[in-house]
């Protein structure tokens, strides 16, 4: 792909392969030294293509997990009460599960910075529920236990994203699908010249079957174009229809 190839001429020839996560590179590389020193040849990397760019470390230059976790320890303060630390091998992260997130980024992010620097790993911080929550807790099970499939979506998304599309219209349209001069069922679908996306996809509680659902039927509308489901925020007027999408074949 045409950026990959930018981006690996603008770094060092240190970096080992270069992936795609969603609208972000992300760079591997085993040399220590380089790992630790390469914020102004990514800097510089930055600029010429207005891209965000992350190095990691190679997981074969990672520092053991146990030693990782002792570290982390040693490293973050006792008040921010860190619950949990699990690990992502296949993308070199670290995540760190704490009451008080700031306590464990630390003042302009020093402490992730050392924790980084000492043990090779990307860290990532989480907050615990104030309130015990079951629901995001199976939620970041299911995301941490799945990333095989996360990394392969992130992927194809960043794929999506960095491919020159040859555009079939030079036109934007928004087609109202639902939530237009009615309380419920809230579905905008917005086409750009490169891109279709749906806007929420809701239900109209209370309405019969006909008036339930956006109005999936119209000629403008196929789910297999769809690049992708923006949800404004989670109430069922906006997320209650996404299941059906899901149910007939929508991967995005």
């Amino acid at each position: 792909m045409e950026i990959l190839e930018r981006v690996k001429i603008l770094l060092p020839p240190k970096i080992d392969r270069l992936e795609l996560e969603g609208s972000e590179i992300v760079a591997y590389t085993k040399d220590k030294e380089f790992f630790q020193s390469c914020e102004p040849d990514v800097r510089e990397a930055v600029n010429q293509i207005k891209k965000r760019i992350e190095i990691r470390a190679d997981l074969s230059i990672t520092m053991d997990q146990d030693y990782t976790k002792q570290k982390i320890k040693e490293l973050v303060p006792e008040e921010a009460n860190v619950r949990s630390i699990y690990f992502e091998p296949e993308r070199s992260i670290v995540v760190i599960v704490a009451e008080k997130p700031g306590l464990v980024i630390g003042k302009g992010g020093e402490t992730l910075k050392q924790i980084k620097k000492e043990t090779f790993w990307a860290p990532r911080v989480e907050r615990i529920p104030s309130i015990k929550s079951d629901v995001v807790e199976a939620i970041r099970r299911m995301m941490h236990s799945e990333v095989k499939f996360r990394k392969d979506f992130l992927n194809r998304i960043g794929e999506s994203i960095f491919s020159e599309r040859k555009a079939a219209r030079d036109w934007i349209r928004l087609v109202c699908l639902g939530g237009c001069r009615e309380v419920g069922r809230s579905c905008m679908l917005v086409e750009t010249p490169k891109s279709k996306v749906l806007i929420d996809c809701g239900i109209k509680a209370g309405a019969n079957n006909s008036e339930a659902f956006p109005i999936f039927n119209t000629k403008e509308f196929d789910y297999t174009e769809l690049d992708a489901i923006v949800v404004s925020h989670a109430h069922l007027d906006h997320i209650g229809a996404i299941p059906i999408l899901y149910e007939r074949g929508f991967d995005g």
